[in-house]
């Protein structure tokens, strides 16, 4: 399909697009996989303060978190964005229709705030949360050491 990124990492799509953080070049990427023959159309989406970890979409943003202590969010067709410092090591990150939620590594926690980053919860103390999810009931969450809760 497309190829000639820096360690390019998590990939996150939806019917027409797909996202993919480069971690090598601490950018975010969109590409139309509606028109992938001859070839997609690949744009930069946002530029990011430190290397790019994990992605996740709503009906409006991509949001990511990177290793330098910030998470971020950007039209899904690029232009303005923002990013906040939390703090830790934001790993994972999901989204619903009115919040964010991640997991911090160096913190042990799982956390949650609102839609632009501020008014930041602790929801769960876990050891090394890496991964997150959720359905309508509850969400869920992924340990290094292998443990599913």
């Amino acid at each position: 399909m497309s190829s000639g990124y820096a360690t390019p990492s998590r990939i996150v799509a939806d019917a027409a697009k797909a996202f993919f953080a480069c971690e090598g070049e601490y950018t975010i990427r969109g590409m139309d996989i509606s028109t992938i023959f001859p070839a997609p159309t690949v744009t930069v989406i946002a530029s990011t303060a430190g290397p790019p970890r994990y992605l996740a979409l709503d009906g409006s943003y991509v949001y990511w978190t990177t290793s330098s202590a910030t998470i971020g969010a950007a039209y899904r067709t690029g232009g303005n964005y923002f990013e906040v410092s939390v703090g830790g090591q934001p790993r994972g990150i999901v989204v619903d229709a009115e919040h964010l939620y991640w997991t911090d590594e160096s913190r042990y926690q799982v956390v949650r705030s609102d839609l632009q980053g501020s008014n930041q919860q602790d929801l769960a103390s876990a050891e090394a949360p890496t991964a997150i999810t959720l359905d309508s009931e509850s969400i869920y969450y992924g340990l290094s050491n292998g443990s599913i809760y």
